[in-house]
């Protein structure tokens, strides 16, 4: 059963220009008991097809736009298109890593970006009639002891995006209504918007990155041990996890066996 596939990962080394294939899963290409890996697979090929025009948009630079306003038009097009791909991706990259733990799946099923980051806890509102918010996206992160990274950082620059995306690329509102005022102008504008979206973006992933690393680890550990009493009960212990990976555990084991039955 394939629950996890390190996307987080996978993409921010292709946004650093390293060499990463993009897994893309299509129907039939794979057993997948995840319903989040899929849909991650396919915005995540959408979102590079559109960097990479992005980016030769900025480097050939079309002698046919001559006016400023039409390079605007274009720099607005991909911005968008950019930050709107950012925004999905994240919130499926939560929803694969969620679908692996107890949560219950109406929590984040039908939750946009937003409410990932902070909702009512319904439990204690039936219960107790208490409201207070949490954060499903920040549960994750708690539980590998890296809340200082998502409360100081990446919490931050999720609001950031998501306000980005709602002001920019998701209503009647677009980046700037006003026109660069000569051509040169305009270029720069575009090269910074292309390299501003995408540094912010790779940033992000890099901590999602570290909770994908951190639950695939979880994972193998918890694989090896209940293999032993034949029990595989949870959605994380089934998660997908490295083959040679699981291999070095193996070896490390049966080397630990060895020298218990030597001693």
């Amino acid at each position: 059963m394939v629950n996890l596939h390190p996307f987080a990962t996978d993409l921010h080394g292709w946004l650093q220009q390293k060499p990463v294939d993009l897994v893309l899963f299509t129907p039939g290409s794979l057993s997948i008991e995840n319903p989040y890996t899929q849909h991650v697979s396919y915005l995540i090929g959408i979102f590079a097809e559109v960097v990479n025009d992005f980016i030769d948009f900025t480097k050939k630079r079309d002698p046919d736009l001559s006016e400023p306003h039409y390079v605007d038009l274009k720099r607005m097009r991909f911005a968008s298109e950019m930050i709107l791909y950012a925004v999905r991706i994240c919130e499926a990259l939560f929803k694969q890593l969620l679908y692996c733990t107890n949560f219950d799946p109406r929590r984040y099923r039908r939750a946009a970006l937003g409410g990932l980051l902070s909702a009512r806890c319904n439990a204690c509102w039936k219960q107790k009639k208490v409201s207070h918010m949490v954060s499903l996206a920040g549960s994750l992160f708690h539980r590998y002891e890296h809340c200082g990274q998502y409360e100081e950082c990446l919490s931050k620059d999720l609001q950031y995006l998501n306000q980005l995306r709602n002001k920019q690329a998701a209503h009647a509102t677009v980046a700037s209504t006003t026109s660069s005022p000569n051509l040169d102008h305009a270029w720069s504008v575009a090269d910074w918007y292309c390299l501003e979206i995408g540094n912010k973006f790779a940033h992000m992933l890099s901590h999602i990155a570290e909770i994908e690393q951190a639950m695939m680890k979880e994972a193998a550990l918890r694989l090896i041990t209940e293999n032993r009493n034949g029990t595989y009960n949870s959605n994380l212990t089934s998660t997908y996890y490295w083959q040679i990976e699981l291999e070095k555990l193996h070896v490390l084991l049966r080397w630990k066996a060895t020298q218990s039955e030597m001693t």
